[in-house]
C-alpha cells in the first residue's frame, strides 16, 4: 500500500465537535459532513450546521466514510519506535495505549523525556538512585520503613513513582 502525506486533516474532523469524522458519517443536501453524535444532536434544529439551510434530515456521507476508512497516519511516537500507523480517527486511543510513548521525569529539576528504559538508566545514571525494575500486575503492598525506599517505573502508564520523603517536596509542585 502507498502512503500518502495528508498536510491538513481538518477536512477529516468534524466541524461541530471539532473530534476526528468516523463512520458512520452524514452530511446536508449541500455536502457538510459532521459525525453521527453531532447529527442526533443537531437533528431537531433542522438546519444545516454550516450553510444553515433547512434540511430534512441528515443523509449519510459514504464517499466521506471510505476516505477515512483509508486514512492512515504515522504515530506521533514514530521517533520512539513505534510503527503502527493506525487510522486517522483511532489516533488518539492509540496515543493513550502506545507502549512507545516516552516518559517523563518526574521533577522540575530535570527536563528528561524517553523510553521507559531510558528513564530507568537516567534515574540510575544522572540521579544516582538504586532501582530494580520488576514486571507487577497487582498493587504492591509495603511497610512504612519499607515504602522509603520505593522507586517504581511503571512503563505501562508511563509514569514514575516515587517513595522517597527527602525527593517528595521536589514532586509537589510538578505536574504529571
Amino acid at each position: 500500500m502507498e502512503m500518502v502525506t495528508v498536510e491538513d486533516t481538518d477536512p477529516f474532523d468534524c466541524v461541530v465537535c471539532c473530534h476526528p469524522l468516523k463512520p458512520p458519517i452524514f452530511e446536508c443536501e449541500n455536502g457538510h459532513p459532521l459525525c453521527s453524535s453531532c447529527r442526533d444532536k443537531l437533528a431537531p434544529v433542522g438546519k444545516c450546521h454550516m450553510c444553515r439551510v433547512f434540511t430534512h434530515g441528515y443523509r449519510r456521507s459514504r464517499a466521506m466514510e471510505h476516505l477515512v476508512e483509508a486514512l492512515y497516519v504515522r504515530c506521533p511516537n514514530a521517533a520512539h519506535g513505534c510503527n503502527v500507523k493506525p487510522l486517522y480517527y483511532d489516533l488518539a486511543s492509540h496515543r493513550q495505549a502506545c507502549p512507545h510513548a516516552p516518559c517523563h521525569y518526574p521533577g522540575e529539576t530535570c527536563s528528561f523525556v524517553g523510553t521507559t528504559k531510558q528513564l530507568v538508566e537516567r534515574i540510575t545514571g544522572s540521579h544516582g538512585w538504586s532501582c530494580t525494575t520488576r514486571t507487577v500486575k497487582k498493587a504492591i503492598k509495603a511497610r512504612a520503613r519499607q515504602a522509603a525506599q520505593i522507586r517504581l517505573v511503571l512503563g505501562s502508564i508511563r509514569a514514575c513513582f516515587v517513595w522517597n520523603p527527602p525527593f517528595l517536596a521536589e514532586l509537589r509542585s510538578a505536574e504529571f
